[in-house]
């Protein structure tokens, strides 16, 4: 049997990670990218009169196994990409993606039924709506910011009249703004910004819909990883630079962290909080006040961690995964190895940034080719 099965996309540093500390502990373990189909990778989904019969087949780089013959599905980053053959016609493409997009929806519903998914299809789509997570979080008892959710301009400045206003986009992107070759390209990303309801422009806000609340006044911030029943709660002190007063991504590597004790009550109600989102993994942004109080923010089900502990050593995070998806319990809870893997050696004895790099580079360069003939 499979014991973990790891779906994500092409360029997955985490996935690399845990591939190789999975490996080292003895766990049979397989990396699926989903980005690779379907070009390169073939799926087969048969289902016979008789359901019992149903079998999921996967080859993949010449390899092949059956999904329900898995203990854990990690459901990481089944993003799709659609990479291209060079003689499909440019008008086929979006059929192909489409298609593509069915079938594996279809695919992640109905397979690998008896194994532990972190997590679930459904309870993923759900986690994803920021809207849902707050109605979920206040019905638990957590306290959240007032929330604007719209790209209606008036409501807008009518929302931010008076008083401290933030701006956050739906999701975290980074995207091109300049240049036609690598050479000559800029990149930005979105952070937190805070706005200013008279100086608003109309075009920019009706143009897409955005996520304003107001300002919470902040002692420090605190990203929580869920593994299961276990909480690893890590204290942010993002006010001790300006650049990150308002959102602590710019600075996550060189801020201080250190781990935290969470209040027992905030704790039983983030479990709870989990429970109703039927999720068993998933990164928890919260906010703590000069008062004290906690106020949820977000919580991005596949969240980054890695950077924790890459930024403190001590904080062993990557270990905490590991075990969670060895584990297969969705009722997890960590005992703390006396000598536990760390990510700098697990890095170092894999060459992991090095194979990164260059399956980047090739993928950058593959991409570049079949879409604009560069390369």
């Amino acid at each position: 049997m499979t014991s973990v099965v790891t779906v994500t996309c092409f360029g997955d540093y985490h996935a690399y990670v845990v591939e190789e500390v999975l490996r080292e502990r003895g766990i049979d373990h397989r990396l699926w990218l989903a980005s690779d189909f379907p070009r390169d990778l073939k799926i087969s989904a048969h289902y016979p009169s008789d359901s019992s019969l149903d079998k999921f087949k996967i080859v993949a780089a010449s390899e092949t196994f059956d999904l329900d013959d898995v203990k854990v599905v990690w459901n990481r980053r089944p993003n799709v990409g659609n990479i291209f053959d060079d003689d499909l016609h440019p008008g086929d493409r979006a059929f192909v993606a489409d298609e593509t997009r069915h079938f594996l929806r279809t695919l992640w519903l109905t397979s690998a039924r008896t194994a532990l998914w972190a997590n679930d299809p459904v309870a993923k789509l759900q986690a994803d709506s920021k809207a849902w997570q707050i109605l979920k979080a206040r019905a638990v008892g957590l306290a959240t910011p007032e929330t604007l959710m719209s790209n209606n301009f008036d409501d807008v400045v009518a929302f931010a009249q008076g008083r401290k206003v933030i701006y956050k986009s739906f999701h975290g992107r980074t995207w091109k703004i300049a240049g036609e070759t690598l050479n000559d390209t800029t990149w930005v990303s979105n952070f937190t910004t805070k706005i200013n309801g008279k100086e608003l422009d109309r075009d920019a806000v009706e143009s897409a819909p955005g996520i304003y609340q107001v300002l919470v006044p902040k002692a420090f911030e605190l990203r929580i990883i869920l593994c299961g029943g276990t909480l690893l709660p890590v204290k942010i002190d993002s006010q001790s630079h300006d650049a990150t007063v308002l959102d602590f991504r710019p600075g996550q590597m060189v801020l201080p962290l250190e781990e935290y004790q969470l209040p027992g009550e905030i704790e039983e109600k983030i479990l709870a909080l989990a429970r109703a989102m039927g999720i068993v993994f998933g990164s928890f942004d919260f906010i703590v006040t000069p008062e004290g109080e906690h106020v949820f923010l977000e919580v991005n089900e596949q969240g980054q961690f890695l950077w924790i502990e890459a930024n403190n050593p001590k904080i062993h995070v990557t270990q905490l995964v590991a075990d969670f998806l060895i584990s297969g319990d969705p009722e997890f809870l960590w005992k703390r190895p006396d000598r536990p893997v760390l990510l700098d050696d697990i890095e170092t004895r894999h060459a992991i940034g090095e194979r990164y790099k260059a399956d980047m580079l090739q993928r950058k360069f593959r991409d570049l080719h079949i879409q604009h003939g560069v390369g």
